[in-house]
């Protein structure tokens, strides 16, 4: 078993970039209920601080009286930025193959 995002994620990242692109060539933003619902994306907040890591600037704003929040893509990065499991970025092998556990074995 090996930890990190589910196979989904990728094709969720895509589409939400896809969604952000269309909104901001109409200079809006992408609201949280349409991530949500229209998209039917539960990990939205994880997926776009995903796509931050990759080196999009993604600036959030939350409405204050229905705390609900609008996603703006402002830049998109020359080259996106390699995310991943922090041991294979290093080339090595998790010691038990369980995120969990790791901490534990290595004392």
């Amino acid at each position: 078993m090996i930890a990190g995002p589910p196979l989904t994620a990728k094709s969720q990242r895509e589409r939400i970039l896809s969604a952000l692109r269309e909104a901001a060539r109409r200079g809006e933003g992408v609201s949280s209920t349409t991530l949500l619902y229209a998209l039917k994306i539960r990990q939205f907040p994880t997926r776009i601080f995903e796509l931050k890591a990759e080196g999009f600037v993604i600036e959030s704003h939350q409405h204050s009286e229905t705390r609900l929040v609008t996603y703006f893509l402002k830049s998109e990065p020359s080259e996106r930025k390699v995310t991943g499991d922090w041991f294979a970025a290093r080339g090595q092998q998790r010691p038990t193959g369980l995120p969990l556990f790791d901490m534990a074995v290595s004392r």
